[in-house]
């Protein structure tokens, strides 16, 4: 039983550095997307690099998002999704997803991530990976 809790305690102090050193990596980076949201544009970083379900690192980011209620309503329908997702998006999700690509009101890159999210299997499209580079890239233009 002792080599069990010495094992449960090394998986969860290796999970817990994963979590540091990604919520570390993520604050040297410039967050602020093209339409003033830090959530935006770590979702967009993420979804480039995104296989089949969130790694450990991106789900720290994830929960980082879920857990600051400064955050709107519509970044954390889509940071929950994509924490959510094993190979296409959760059903219980969709729902969320198709009422932010139908609202008018949001941001176009909302809809768009909303749109990435939704469509998913397995892995974005090279198409969607062009639109999330070109999101960011407005972001870094934005800030010179």
């Amino acid at each position: 039983m002792a080599g069990k809790a010495r094992v449960v305690t090394i998986l969860m102090r290796n999970a817990l550095l994963c979590a540091l050193v990604a919520a570390l990596s993520f604050s040297s980076l410039p967050l602020t997307a093209a339409d003033g949201r830090e959530a935006i544009a770590s979702i967009a970083k993420i979804l480039l690099d995104f296989t089949h379900v969130p790694s450990i690192s991106q789900k720290a980011a994830l929960q980082g998002i879920l857990d600051d209620n400064t955050k709107t309503t519509a970044e954390q329908v889509l940071a929950r999704a994509l924490m959510n997702i094993e190979h296409v998006a959760s059903p219980d999700d969709k729902p969320r997803l198709e009422a932010l690509i139908r609202d008018e009101s949001a941001p176009p890159s909302v809809r768009m991530l909303a749109t990435i999210i939704n469509n998913f299997t397995h892995t974005p499209t090279e198409a969607d990976k062009r639109k999330l580079r070109q999101l960011l890239e407005r972001d870094c233009d934005r800030r010179n």
